[in-house]
């Protein structure tokens, strides 16, 4: 490559960096390069804006140092228009987002304009090479282009100030799509949610929706401008024990998050249950003991943080454990029925109520291994060594 290109070259980057110092762009380095040239980076675009890079090819015996080659990073969504390429002779004009050897060719000729821009993606870099055709000569050329910004909404989902990914399914505690746990009787949660709109056009929203024990209490305002944001708020009210789950979903015009959608789950608790608890009879001077723990029913693994105990009083010599819910001691006195109500207490409430009857008696009653016996013959009354008595059929104790 001969020195006056060199020095040709350097000329239009300074000038292409002089003109974008004015605007508020910068160049960036010059030090990539594709096929062992090097590759100019013309300017990041941050604002539509039209360029006319000139240049020349100067005869290098058919080899890829003829070529000129560009490239640029907008780092917005836009699209490309060239409008009116011109070259003394012929040349391939080529553009691509994928490499600079990745060639999409717009023309083999002299003149070239786009009939359809080019979408460009924000996370693009755009390959232009120009391609020298014709040997023996110096060929000059003008590429202007334009690169438009595109007008269009993004749209970005907080909850607790933490992002949640479109078609999201894994709910957490930390962006509050996991709502947490609360009662069926009488719990709800309101977890309240922030659309973005992190573009440059009106974000246009449709109904939030949502279903089972979820429903939508207040509904975001549409459209939400660039730069803006809404809320929107879900309330979880669990009609049975154990995880809830549902779905949040509502369309809007973001090109590629539509619909928007996200699960949400929760969890339902309810008090323990208390079962039926049977009445007890007690012995005097014998140890007692009934564990209502026993009876009652757990939700969700909830331990049982307080039993009560309420009615008549307890029996002389018997006491109740609150904490382990354990009735016991050695009665001392017998006594008639006491009427005893339980229930049962854990972090989500109490119970409901069961009542019971605990008696004491003195002796404990016979009811196994007694016979029946009876005198064959009628005999006379009379005392049998003086500590039995005989009347008819029936031996009496004297």
């Amino acid at each position: 490559m001969r020195a006056d290109r060199f020095f040709l070259q350097f000329i239009t980057i300074f000038g292409i960096m002089m003109m974008f110092a004015v605007s508020g762009l910068s160049d960036g380095s010059s030090n990539d390069s594709c096929n062992g040239e090097q590759i100019s980076e013309l300017h990041s675009i941050s604002t539509s804006i039209s360029h006319t890079e000139s240049g020349t090819l100067y005869d290098g015996s058919g080899t890829n140092d003829d070529d000129d080659y560009y490239y640029f990073k907008p780092s917005v969504i836009g699209t490309l228009s060239v409008n009116n390429y011109t070259s003394d002779n012929r040349t391939t004009l080529k553009i691509s987002t994928v490499g600079c050897n990745q060639d999409r060719v717009l023309n083999n000729g002299t003149e070239y304009s786009t009939t359809t821009p080019i979408p460009i993606s924000a996370s693009d870099t755009v390959y232009i090479r120009i391609e020298r055709k014709k040997n023996n000569a110096t060929t000059s050329y003008d590429l202007p282009m334009t690169f438009t910004i595109s007008s269009s909404p993004e749209i970005n989902i907080q909850g607790n100030s933490v992002n949640i990914a479109d078609d999201d399914t894994t709910p957490t505690i930390a962006d509050h799509t996991d709502f947490g746990t609360t009662s069926v009787t009488d719990g709800t949660i309101d977890r309240t949610f922030t659309i973005q709109n992190t573009g440059t056009a009106n974000l246009t929203l449709g109904t939030v929706s949502t279903s089972g024990d979820f429903t939508v209490t207040s509904q975001p305002t549409s459209p939400v401008a660039a730069g803006g944001s809404t809320t929107f708020t879900i309330r979880f009210d669990p009609s049975a024990v154990g995880t809830r789950a549902a779905t949040i979903s509502f369309t809007n015009n973001d090109s590629n998050e539509d619909p928007y959608n996200f699960s949400i789950s929760g969890i339902g608790d309810a008090p323990p249950v208390m079962g039926d608890v049977p009445n007890q009879t007690a012995i005097v001077g014998t140890a007692f003991s009934l564990n209502i723990a026993s009876y009652v029913t757990l939700t969700n693994a909830d331990p049982v943080t307080l039993y009560t105990l309420s009615g008549d009083s307890l029996p002389a010599g018997l006491s109740f454990n609150s904490s382990t819910g354990v009735l016991s001691g050695t009665p001392t006195a017998a006594t008639s029925a006491a009427s005893l109500s339980v229930n049962a207490t854990d972090n989500d409430g109490t119970s409901n109520s069961d009542t019971f009857t605990i008696s004491v008696g003195i002796v404990s009653p016979i009811t196994e291994n007694l016979r029946d016996f009876a005198i064959r013959n009628p005999i006379e009354t009379r005392n049998i060594n003086g500590n039995l008595k005989v009347i008819g059929n029936t031996v009496l104790c004297v």
